[in-house]
């Protein structure tokens, strides 16, 4: 298969110029660009230390899916590795969840190369969305922490560690609220990431995750579980919150050292308006020893959100003394662009008119009714003395 300079669009081995733009094309795997006779490769959208990602157009059905080929340096002439990653699939194909992206097909191109097909999320990634907008509100940070706290939960339910949990790995659907737009992906990876067939392909690729969202426990040899994810997620927030990742270095053995051996910075310190509550928070989801952190997602997510307290409903009713005024529905807009936060676009509330505190009405219903009693005593006299 051959593949285009410019645009990256995928050709078969006969075809040396795009037909679109007119860019030469290179030669990249050798296979043809329709896997199983169904799925035709349209173009490559992304890659990375384990697979590529390329645009598929399913030509049974007509739907778009983004098609993930495990990279053949991983693989090489070991047929028993590529069971291994099928296997990987076929768990990841058993989770149903609308906060994760669905491993929809499976199988092997050419009887080597392992592939299988995801949902084709269009937007991007939470680690872009960050780039682009900086630190999060600590209400904002909960909306997106209750979204991937559902999905990862829904995966550890049914036994599945992630295992590289990080911002570029939670996508953000576009023109869809938030609670909707979160998916995370790569589950189908998770087994190789976490270390079931790690050692097979570590020597041929390095390390294959991101030691910036790595659990001290993942560092060494003892074993990981959901709480390593916690972890992870735990530097997800910190990062949402503070724009930075707890701990960095110049090289993996220095932020390997970091993560086993330094407490991680202070966030009150460089960010007062954060409280000392949500801080609390976040370094408990950061404990060096796993039995020290929340025991599942949902109870990290339900201390994050005592500590943020509680959210202000757009739809209810707020009644101020001595203003009265009719509501008006907030119109909550969707994302705007690909990986924006929600923008809630409030419409102008209507001339707000001063009224009647309870005791001024009071005062005045008395003097009413003197005034009636009044009138009514008037009315008796005039009529005797008028007889």
């Amino acid at each position: 298969m051959r593949e285009c300079t410019a645009c990256q669009s995928c050709f078969p081995d006969n075809q040396p110029v795009c037909d679109r733009d007119g860019a030469p094309t290179n030669t990249t795997l050798a296979i043809e660009p329709l896997i199983k006779q169904r799925y035709r490769l349209q173009r490559r959208i992304g890659s990375g230390s384990i697979s590529i990602v390329y645009l598929a157009r399913d030509e049974n059905n007509g739907t778009d899916h983004a098609l993930r080929i495990i990279q053949p340096d991983l693989i090489g002439q070991d047929s028993a590795l590529s069971e291994s990653f099928l296997l990987l699939a076929r768990n990841a194909f058993a989770l149903r969840h609308p906060n994760l992206v669905q491993v929809t097909d499976s199988g092997l191109i050419d009887d080597q190369l392992p592939f299988m097909t995801v949902d084709l999320v269009v937007g991007s990634s939470l680690k872009e969305t960050l780039a682009k907008h900086g630190p999060l509100t600590p209400e904002a940070a909960l909306e997106y922490l209750t979204a991937i706290g559902a999905g990862l939960g829904q995966a550890h339910a049914q036994g599945v560690v992630h295992g590289d949990l990080k911002p570029r790995n939670i996508l953000i659907q576009k023109d869809l609220p938030l609670a909707q737009a979160i998916r995370i992906s790569d589950f189908g990876l998770s087994g190789l990431k976490s270390g079931k067939i790690q050692s097979q392909v570590q020597e041929k690729s390095g390390i294959l995750r991101s030691p910036l969202y790595l659990a001290p426990e993942e560092w060494s040899e003892e074993k990981s579980d959901e709480r390593s994810d916690i972890y992870s997620l735990g530097v997800i927030l910190y990062q949402m919150l503070t724009g930075e990742v707890p701990f960095k270095g110049k090289s993996v053995p220095a932020i390997m050292k970091a993560h086993l051996m330094q407490p991680p910075p202070r966030i009150v310190d460089r960010f007062p308006a954060i409280s000392a509550e949500v801080e609390s928070v976040v370094m408990h989801a950061l404990e060096k020893d796993p039995a020290n952190r929340p025991p599942d997602v949902a109870s990290f997510v339900e201390e994050f959100r005592e500590a943020v307290g509680p959210a202000v409903d757009l739809n209810q009713t707020i009644v101020l003394p001595g203003i009265a005024y009719a509501e008006e529905e907030a119109d909550v807009a969707d994302v705007a662009d690909v990986a924006g936060d929600p923008v809630v676009e409030i419409e102008a509330a209507p001339e707000l008119k001063p009224s009647l505190s309870t005791a001024t009405q009071s005062v005045l219903l008395a003097l009413g009714v003197v005034l009636v009693l009044a009138l009514i005593g008037f009315g008796i006299y005039y009529s005797r003395t008028s007889q």
